[in-house]
């Protein structure tokens, strides 16, 4: 599986071995591809449909030929799609998530291995290339593929931060609440813009305040009256 800005597919390959010789022969059994999107999706992104893309081929393939398949492998030279194989646990995003739980359900992580671009076939769908000039990586595959696995590319450890993987972010809510303001706040913020009155109407409230007489006078002047019966 590849992809780039251009172009993302698969091609897959059946590898049978003859127990009575010990030969191992290869060849390409069929390839998808498609155009990539013109809106600009990053090429992790693309490189995981060319996984999504990779599975169903397989499945396809499995259900259709009437062969006992072994098993199967699926090779990507994505380290970020292999990262999200590896880390379903994780909150993804929904795009990558949704593509993750679809490739999960049609195969198991154990069969993902990365290879290097330069021995990938799937390079050519994503960059593209004429009939006359395939080369036989294309239709044979990998040189490894006709080793025994215990030759096939070591596997390394995927050392990518989650800061380069498209995680949902954990969203905190914080609910402040504010105190109703004083009489003192009020009438400065009344006044904010006149010093002179500020400083007046400040003068008045501590007379007012040192007085308890005023201050129950003010407050009886705004009780609503008593009906007489």
């Amino acid at each position: 599986c590849d992809a780039s800005e251009k172009a993302f597919g698969t091609a897959a390959y059946l590898r049978m071995h003859d127990p009575a010789t010990g030969e191992i022969h290869t060849a390409l059994i069929r390839a998808k591809g498609k155009v990539a999107p013109t809106k600009g999706e990053t090429i992790p992104r693309l490189e995981l449909c060319a996984c999504v893309m990779g599975a169903d081929l397989n499945k396809e393939l499995t259900r259709e030929m009437r062969l006992n398949v072994v098993s199967s492998t699926y090779w990507t030279d994505s380290e970020i799609a292999l990262k999200y194989l590896r880390s379903s646990h994780l909150h993804l995003k929904t795009f990558v998530a949704n593509r993750v739980i679809h490739i999960l359900k049609h195969s198991n992580v154990e069969e993902w291995r990365h290879v290097p671009t330069d021995q990938n076939p799937a390079d050519i769908l994503s960059r593209g290339s004429t009939v006359k000039d395939l080369p036989d990586i294309w239709r044979y595959g990998p040189a490894f593929l006709r080793r025994p696995e215990s030759e096939w590319p070591v596997q390394r450890e995927l050392n990518i931060p989650e800061e380069a993987l498209e995680l949902k972010r954990d969203v905190v809510t914080c609910a402040l609440t504010a105190n109703a303001p004083t009489p003192m706040e009020v009438l400065l913020g009344y006044y904010r813009n006149d010093a002179t009155r500020a400083c007046a109407a400040l003068a008045w409230w501590r007379r007012l305040a040192a007085s308890p007489a005023c201050v129950r006078a003010l407050f009886s002047c705004n009780k609503t009256p008593k009906k007489n019966r």
